[in-house]
């Protein structure tokens, strides 16, 4: 996530930069770039050396809307998946509502806690779940049918997403779809 900042910086910078500094600009965004592939190659050597990670990468990105990075995160950060029920795995992710009520004051629900970098990787696989995930979109569309907002249907989505991964964990599952 650091090289991606420093290359998106770098990039930024170099629209704003004099002419005399786009040779340093550009070398320094063709490192970085260098070391994002490197990054990304010893990610996928070190989930592919344990025949466990392997299995586990497998059943995680039959998931369509789960990508490379996403299962990465979630093989690394959330070790627990498959062995938690539901309302456990959602907590420790950060996705169960906490309430803000005092006395008669009934305020919003939020999520907070949690691992925040398994929160960012399910958000994004929910974003690529939109395109890819017609059971994920038509819960998203549902529930912004009900008034919900779109951020509220996202998190209950990146739930959904969480508790369907886990219940595939510990049954050993890949993606079924549902029947609609």
């Amino acid at each position: 996530a650091q090289l991606i900042e420093m290359l998106t910086a770098e990039q930024n910078r170099r629209k704003r930069a004099h002419k005399s500094a786009l040779p340093s600009i550009d070398e320094f965004i063709r490192f970085i770039s260098q070391r994002i592939k490197d990054a990304d190659r010893d990610i996928d050597a070190f989930l592919h050396a344990n025949d466990l990670w392997r299995k586990t990468e497998a059943v995680l990105r039959s998931v369509p809307g789960i990508g490379k990075g996403a299962a990465a995160v979630l093989i690394a950060f959330l070790p627990e998946l498959g062995t938690l029920n539901a309302r456990e795995i959602a907590s420790l992710a950060g996705l169960a509502p906490f309430n803000s009520d005092s006395g008669a004051h009934c305020g919003q629900r939020h999520v907070s806690g949690g691992r925040p970098i398994v929160r960012r990787a399910l958000y994004m696989a929910c974003v690529a779940a939109q395109r890819s995930n017609a059971h994920i979109k038509a819960f998203c569309d549902r529930l912004r049918a009900r008034g919900k907002k779109t951020k509220v249907a996202f998190v209950a989505a990146m739930r959904k997403m969480l508790t369907q991964l886990n219940a595939m964990m510990r049954d050993g599952t890949t993606w079924n779809p549902p029947k609609p």
